[in-house]
C-alpha cells in the first residue's frame, strides 16, 4: 500500500485549489468554490466529489476530515497567461 492510499484509503479528503475557479461547459459559466470534499464510492477503491464550498472549517466538521486530509494543490493551478 502506497502513501496516498495510506492517507485516504476509504476516508474522505478535501482538496484545496487555491481560489475559486470558473469553469465553462458549453456556454453556461460557473464559479466553483475553493474545497472540494471527495469521498469513498461505495464498493470501490475510488472517490467521487460530495460537495464544494468556500467554508474549509464548515466541510471539515460536515465529512469528519482532519488537516491531514487536506490536499493543497493551489499552487499547481495556473491562469490562461501563465506559462
Amino acid at each position: 500500500m502506497d502513501d496516498w492510499d495510506k492517507l485516504v484509503k476509504n476516508k474522505a479528503y478535501i482538496t484545496d485549489l487555491g481560489k475559486n475557479c470558473t469553469m465553462e461547459f458549453h456556454t453556461v459559466h460557473a464559479v466553483v468554490g475553493r474545497y472540494i470534499v471527495w469521498v469513498p464510492k461505495p464498493n470501490s477503491n475510488r472517490h467521487f466529489i460530495a460537495e464544494e464550498g468556500n467554508n474549509l472549517e464548515e466541510l471539515m466538521e460536515r465529512y469528519d476530515v482532519p488537516p491531514q486530509r487536506i490536499q493543497r494543490l493551489g499552487a499547481f493551478v495556473r491562469k490562461k497567461n501563465e506559462p
